[in-house]
């Protein structure tokens, strides 16, 4: 019997990978898209933390697993897991949705409690359960309440993570961590993760600069004239300039684009030029990717 539950337990799981799995492999970092609970939206989990937390607690893998399992029922306001109407979920529901015994959904749900992956909350004469939002989140715009509650219990993150970035109260006001006055939350979420970074790495970012304080051909940078990026950073010797390009759907914005990265191109600057767009905001490691592979060269 046991044997069976653990074959179905990998068969639910492979089903979920092929329905659901929609991008992308890089770093591990999966993204989740949900046709049923959460049209439109992704659930965004991050594997590099969900594996810190397997080594620090010792959790085996298949006890690991059932995390992916609730997937499909993760909500997207505060991460509650809840069925197909919206409702929340205990114990029973989570079996029957499963198809696995309530036994074994009770002795796994208590392993993931215990090691602070989800927190069980009771209504009027149920418990319910709510998924660590550093290991996953049903969407960007989850509870900021959510990240608190697990710190209240003494969960401590250990990588540069969604949460991290996102999570800061100032961010409405549009300061970053630093005290930086940005122009947008875009920009201040990008602009603290590159604080992040550099708690890590040894690294400078410099707020805004103009173009020709980097590009080198004397044409071109009398055609750059007063136009800034929006960061630079120096690692390793080297300067990088960083951009974000919020709105290309707008003509004159795009025009704009197109003169910027034309510049860096004629100047042969492309290797130090990173631009950032919308579908890059939750994959900011694959931008930066350059400095790790830099520092095993130097190593």
């Amino acid at each position: 019997m046991k044997n069976e539950n653990l074959l179905l337990q990998k068969e639910i799981i492979t089903n979920l990978f092929e329905k659901y799995r929609i991008l992308d492999e890089y770093n591990e970092r999966i993204f989740w898209k949900r046709e049923n609970i959460l049209q439109n939206n992704s659930v965004r989990v991050f594997t590099e933390e969900i594996r810190y937390v397997q080594n620090k607690y010792n959790i085996l893998n298949n006890q690991m697993l059932y995390l992916y399992l609730f997937i499909p029922y993760l909500s997207k306001e505060n991460n509650l897991l809840v069925d197909e109407e919206g409702k929340p979920m205990n114990q029973q529901n989570i079996a029957e949705r499963l198809m696995i015994d309530r036994k074994t959904i009770s002795r796994n749900i208590k392993i993931l409690e215990e090691n602070k992956c989800l927190i069980k909350i009771k209504n009027i004469k149920q418990y319910n359960y709510i998924i660590n939002p550093y290991l996953m989140v049903g969407s960007s715009s989850i509870c900021k309440g959510v990240f608190k509650m697990f710190k209240s219990i003494g969960y401590k993150e250990n990588s540069i993570s969604f949460s991290q970035i996102f999570e800061e109260d100032n961010i409405d006001n549009l300061i970053a961590l630093d005290g930086t006055k940005c122009d947008s939350k875009i920009e201040c979420k990008i602009h603290n993760y590159l604080l992040l970074l550099s708690d890590n790495i040894k690294i400078e970012i410099i707020k805004s600069e103009r173009y020709s304080d980097f590009i080198d051909n004397k044409l071109l940078n009398e055609i750059s004239g007063t136009m800034k990026n929006d960061w630079s950073l120096i690692f390793n010797n080297k300067k990088y300039i960083i951009e974000y390009f919020g709105l290309m759907n707008d003509t004159e914005y795009v025009k704009r684009h197109n003169k910027k990265t034309e510049i860096i191109k004629l100047d042969g600057k492309e290797e130090y030029f990173i631009p950032i767009y919308e579908n890059d905001l939750y994959e900011l490691d694959k931008k930066f990717d350059f400095i790790n592979i830099e520092i095993d060269k130097i190593i």
